[in-house]
């Protein structure tokens, strides 16, 4: 019998990076990632009723009972990929990433099939920046599973961290063909990158689609907010955007909106001055970081820029942005390394 388990646990990072480092790279994580293992019994019995033990304790999010159960599996079963799966797992959560990386190789080894052990061992991979081996692993999950949704958002942070913009682009549209349309975090994805590259005719293009298809999903629509405000579109916007933070007075809005409209315009100075005297009274507020970004993105201050998105991904007040802060964290990063001068259309959109 084949099933498979999706359940939510939280933020767990499939994409993240280790210690700090003003050199390492920024990356995107997945905010409510589905959790899914491969299970086969071939017959039933006590270990395989041990090991949904621990598939379950592992959805509960009782890391310590699910490692335990593992264990116990492979007292009787050595070579239970799935087991060694369950303790890469765990280890995951607790970003224990040496022991993540050898049970999720073990796992590969056992299962070189399975497009989820092959998925989790290249987020580890990532967060150990092993970058060509963890693109390695993702690249043979997609092969599986072209429709894998995590493997090719991650695959998109290595290409966007390379400067390999158009690569990216083209992997998460050919997975949202392989997904018939239902992946919203890969729509998310994809209209986030093309903000960040202030492209935001073509990110409409795409949240329109994901509004369509999730409308029940506030995400969604607090991010056709943010399309709509990056377009100029201020009377749309606002209805979309002012649900998120009611606590924000209206002259704060009307400054911020001002300051879009200004970028929007070409008015690239008057938008960063009043952006930054929008951050400097209500630096928590992760919108107006995530715009200060924006403008000094169009200016061509990457580094800045990069700062000011760290900040719209640590803040709390309201909607959490982290994710679409996260991308643009990362595209931030790339362009501003001297050496990376290839493909940035973000250049080129900012002239």
């Amino acid at each position: 019998m084949r099933t498979r388990t999706q359940p939510f646990l939280g933020a767990l990072l499939l994409v993240v990076t280790s210690a700090p480092s003003v050199l390492a790279a920024p990356a995107p994580f997945e905010p409510t990632p589905a959790f899914d293992l491969q299970l086969s019994f071939p017959d039933p019995g006590k270990t395989a009723d041990r090991l949904r033990g621990a598939i379950a304790s592992l959805q509960r999010g009782d890391t310590t009972r699910a490692m335990s159960e593992a264990r116990a599996v492979l007292k009787d079963d050595p070579g239970s990929a799935n087991a060694h799966e369950v303790i890469g797992s765990v280890a995951m959560l607790k970003r224990d990433w040496a022991e993540a990386e050898r049970a999720l190789n073990e796992a590969v080894r056992l299962n070189p099939r399975s497009d989820t052990a092959l998925t989790k061992l290249g987020g580890t991979l990532l967060a150990l920046k092993k970058s060509t081996q963890a693109a390695e692993m993702f690249r043979k999950a997609l092969a599986i599973s072209p429709s894998k949704g995590t493997a090719r958002r991650n695959l998109a942070v290595i290409e966007i961290q390379q400067g390999r913009i158009s690569q990216a682009i083209a992997g998460l549209q050919e997975s949202l063909q392989a997904s018939k349309g239902p992946d919203r975090l890969t729509k998310y994805f994809l209209t986030s990158l093309y903000l960040t590259m202030l492209q935001p005719d073509e990110a409409e293009r795409v949240a329109a689609d994901m509004v369509k298809t999730e409308a029940d999903w506030p995400s969604a629509h607090f991010l056709m907010g943010i399309v709509k405000l990056d377009q100029g579109k201020v009377s749309d916007a606002l209805p979309l955007l002012q649900k998120a933070w009611p606590q924000v007075s209206r002259g704060a809005w009307t400054q911020l909106t001002t300051a879009v409209t200004h970028r929007t315009t070409g008015n690239l100075t008057e938008s960063l001055r009043l952006l930054e005297q929008v951050t400097k009274d209500k630096r928590d507020w992760t919108l107006g970081q995530f715009e200060l970004g924006q403008t000094l993105s169009a200016l061509k201050q990457f580094d800045r820029a990069q700062q000011a998105y760290k900040l719209a991904r640590r803040t709390t007040t309201g909607l959490n942005v982290s994710f679409l802060a996260g991308i643009a964290e990362t595209y931030a990063w790339q362009a501003q390394r001297p050496a990376d001068v290839v493909a940035q259309p973000r250049m080129k959109a900012a002239k």
